[in-house]
């Protein structure tokens, strides 16, 4: 059972969800200036952080934003020893963030990832074509039990993207040191929108 704990003041929301078979905080964050210019989420999950900056007028806004900002959804995908980034049409700036990912996964992990449009790729670049304004920066990052789906609209947004998913495997991808101790690099099933103002 997962309970999800909500502590309001008059321009804050501040939340946690927890999973009880462990009493474990599976996520947990802050809205605030509710109601007051500059408003924006601080969320916490699987070892990353994100700070977003959202229009709340009322509490129900930033409720809403809390819901969707982060689903975790339940296993991990494990990383093969061997796998694809596709980049599709991308312009050349932004699939270079792809490029660099698998150059600096490669020589840490010592695993082969490459760059490829051919066959079944593990992780997909795309152009953001949804309705949230994402901005210069923003990016939306799916992982699911078959692989990881990354939009964005600049170079930065995927850039950003490839942080969060290097803070959420082992400390030493984020460090960039080789450790032979590692055996196995997972990925929790999450989705994340993150889209500054």
């Amino acid at each position: 059972m997962k309970i999800l704990v909500i502590n309001c003041g008059s321009s804050s929301l501040k939340y946690q969800l927890i999973d009880m078979t462990d009493e474990s905080v599976i996520c947990k964050g802050n809205c605030e200036r509710i109601g007051i210019d500059g408003s924006f989420i601080t969320h916490k999950a699987n070892g990353g952080e994100w700070k977003v900056e959202v229009d709340f007028p009322t509490h129900k806004e930033a409720f809403n934003k809390v819901v969707d900002m982060m689903t975790v959804g339940e296993g991990k995908l494990i990383l093969p020893e061997s796998f694809t980034i596709s980049t599709g049409d991308l312009e050349a700036e932004l699939a270079a963030e792809g490029t660099k990912f698998a150059k600096l996964f490669s020589e840490i992990s010592g695993y082969n990832v490459s760059v490829s449009d051919e066959g079944e790729p593990l992780i997909t670049m795309q152009k953001y074509s949804g309705n949230e304004e994402l901005g210069n920066e923003g990016y939306t990052l799916d992982i699911t039990a078959d692989g990881i789906s990354i939009t964005a609209n600049s170079a930065n947004g995927f850039y950003y993207a490839f942080q969060s998913i290097k803070k959420m495997l082992p400390a030493n991808i984020m460090a960039e040191v080789k450790d032979t101790d590692i055996t196995e690099y997972s990925l929790p099933i999450v989705s994340i929108v993150d889209a500054p103002r």
